[in-house]
């Protein structure tokens, strides 16, 4: 059985590995049973799934390098709680499911699954280290709406006057949005086309994780688990997991602290010493 809270477990025994070594990305997560893992293009990781228990595994991690305690910004894809392979366009949704499979995964099982970032950040010899849920970097704004702001100037540009209906410019805009975390591949009669749509979106200022103006409870040289505070049923049920996945010793071990998003609320934190 395994699920992002084993994968937490793992950091915290190798921590001060993770923040020693020159590039995150190139960390040997393969000692963690992974589905699937990437050098470039999201996701990084995809966890292993468990059929038959109530919490599966098979989340989508992100690894997030900085040399600062600043966020950089997401340049494959728009930062969101919980991702379908849909959202992934076409070719890289293939390509995974080929690999997952290799990997002897099911990866249709699930089609929707829960984001994470694995962030470092580094600064004047400090270290921060957080596993966040990506619903502390998600933007009330629908993708939809970043691409049709961008058509709209686009096609300000290259048309004369507005040629579409109000229904067919919805339209674009959503099949764009879809498409926006891929690179599109087609062979043609006359060769080959490749398609390209890259946002590049950066963190309000107010949800830069790694500030220690905006968050000073997160200490330097730490390493969190940042998830959503969620009422006392469902919070009571995250702990049962984490005692599942941590020795009482380790869990008691980790500081249990809150941090307020500026629009989504309380976070839970619970931050080890690297």
């Amino acid at each position: 059985m395994y699920s992002i809270y084993h994968f937490f477990a793992f950091l915290i025994n190798v921590r001060s590995e993770l923040s020693s070594v020159t590039k995150l990305q190139d960390y040997h997560f393969n000692s963690v049973p992974l589905a699937y893992r990437a050098n470039s293009n999201f996701p990084s990781l995809i966890l292993r799934m468990h059929k038959g228990y109530s919490w599966p595994g098979g989340e989508f991690v992100e690894i997030i390098d900085s040399d600062s305690y600043n966020v950089p910004p997401f340049e494959s894809h728009i930062p969101t709680g919980a991702m379908s392979f849909d959202m992934l366009g076409h070719d890289r949704k293939a390509k995974i499911f080929k690999s997952m499979q290799a990997a002897g995964e099911v990866p249709g099982w699930i089609n929707e699954r829960e984001v994470y970032y694995l962030i470092r950040g580094r600064n004047s010899g400090n270290c921060k280290i957080c596993l966040v849920h990506g619903s502390f970097f998600e933007d009330r704004v629908k993708p939809e709406h970043y691409v049709r702001e961008a058509l709209q100037e686009v096609l300000s540009d290259c048309l004369e006057e507005q040629t579409l209906s109000h229904d067919q410019f919805n339209m674009l805009s959503r099949i764009f949005a879809q498409e926006i975390f891929s690179e599109q591949f087609r062979k043609v009669s006359l060769g080959a086309v490749e398609f390209r749509l890259w946002i590049r979106t950066r963190a309000n200022l107010g949800a830069n994780l790694l500030s220690s103006f905006y968050f000073p409870i997160i200490k330097d040289n730490t390493l969190n688990l940042v998830v959503p505070h969620y009422p006392e049923e469902k919070n009571a049920y995250r702990m049962q997991k984490l005692r599942w996945t941590l020795s009482a010793s380790t869990l008691e071990q980790g500081e249990k602290i809150f941090i307020k998003h500026p629009q989504k609320g309380d976070y839970s934190v619970l931050s080890y010493a690297l």
